[in-house]
Formats: C-alpha cells, sequence, structure tokens
C-alpha cells in the first residue's frame, strides 16, 4: 500500500433516530473500561459528539471518585487513629471495620453508577450527572 495516504474512517453520524449502533457501543464501553478508554475514546472519536459527551463524562466521573476516594482514606486513616488512641488500641479494630464497610459500599454504588450510565449510553440517551454533565457537554462541544 505504498503512496496511499492513510485517511480518517467516517464515523456515522447522529441521525434523527438517535446516535448509531456504534456511537452508543462505544459510549457505553468508556463507563465499563473507565478512564484509559475513555480518554482514547475521547482523542480518537473527534468527529462523534455522542460517545464524545459520555468519554468526557467516564473521565469526570473517575477524577471525583478518585478524589473521593483519596479523601475518605484520610479521613478513615484518622478516624482509626483517633478510635485507637481514645480506646487504648481496641477502638482500632472497630474504627477499621467501619472504614472498611465505608469503602466498600462506596465502591458497590461507584460500580452501579457506571453500570447505570453504560445502560443509558447504551440506550442511546445523554444522562448527565449532575454538575459533571454540564462539563462534559463543554468538553465535547469544544
Amino acid at each position: 500500500m505504498a503512496g496511499k495516504a492513510v485517511t480518517e474512517r467516517a464515523v456515522p453520524p447522529e441521525t434523527a433516530q438517535g446516535p448509531s449502533d456504534e456511537s452508543r457501543m462505544i459510549a457505553a464501553i468508556t463507563y465499563i473500561f473507565g478512564i484509559f478508554v475513555a480518554v482514547l475514546v475521547l482523542l480518537l472519536r473527534k468527529n462523534d459528539s455522542y460517545a464524545k459527551y459520555h468519554a468526557a463524562q467516564a473521565i469526570l466521573m473517575d477524577l471525583a471518585a478518585m478524589l473521593v476516594g483519596i479523601g475518605a482514606v484520610v479521613i478513615g486513616a484518622a478516624f482509626i487513629i483517633a478510635a485507637g488512641i481514645a480506646t487504648m488500641g481496641v477502638g482500632f479494630f472497630l474504627g477499621f471495620g467501619v472504614v472498611w464497610l465505608a469503602i466498600m459500599l462506596f465502591g458497590i454504588g461507584n460500580f452501579a453508577l457506571r453500570l447505570l450510565l453504560a445502560f443509558q449510553a447504551f440506550s442511546g440517551k445523554r444522562f448527565g450527572l449532575p454538575i459533571i454533565g454540564a462539563q462534559a457537554e463543554k468538553i465535547a462541544a469544544g
């Protein structure tokens, strides 16, 4: 294939019925596989506003989840240390159990939200999260 220029594959346009099957599948995948795939979709699907919107929202959701997770670990560590000091060591185990339970519940909630967003994306809906959805719209438009 020497001498032939590489061309971008045309992205199926959004029709009056909604986004194409390919766009819906790619949008759903961004929630399932996380931030790295979402970044690739955002960079590679420049003409697909539907996939770009969901990729941007997936990235922002992952970043928000990371920040909340880091905050939970810091607050949890302080809680465990305080409980351990206040009860001369016995509270350490109770504090650890409470923090572990909170982190597990957060993880389950995050997983459930990812499944919901992937289902909405695959259904052809621009389901936006509060605050994050508006920012994702700006990223997808620009």
